[in-house]
């Protein structure tokens, strides 16, 4: 895990070595490993700090893992960016 401060803002590089679930008929692919330790960072934050869903922002370069994180019931309030984003 690499962790680097932007303009004031954390930003945190974690590598998962997992295979990866593809969409069918596509390109676009999720990895659940990943999502868990993106949600588990999360829920660290939101419980030892005072940042609120509003303030946490997702990166990812997939579709479908973008999808995934807005499947999760609190997930809608964070922004999600992805490919088409």
């Amino acid at each position: 895990m690499s962790v680097f401060c932007l303009q004031g803002f954390p930003i945190i590089f974690h590598s998962v070595q997992q295979i990866e679930g593809f969409e069918t008929g596509g390109h676009s692919c999720k990895n659940d490993a990943e999502a868990q330790i993106v949600l588990d960072y999360i829920n660290d934050l939101l419980q030892s700090t005072d940042v609120i869903h509003e303030q946490i922002g997702v990166i990812t370069p997939y579709t479908l893992q973008v999808e995934h994180f807005r499947a999760r019931d609190y997930i809608p309030q964070l922004l999600l960016l992805g490919p088409d984003h």
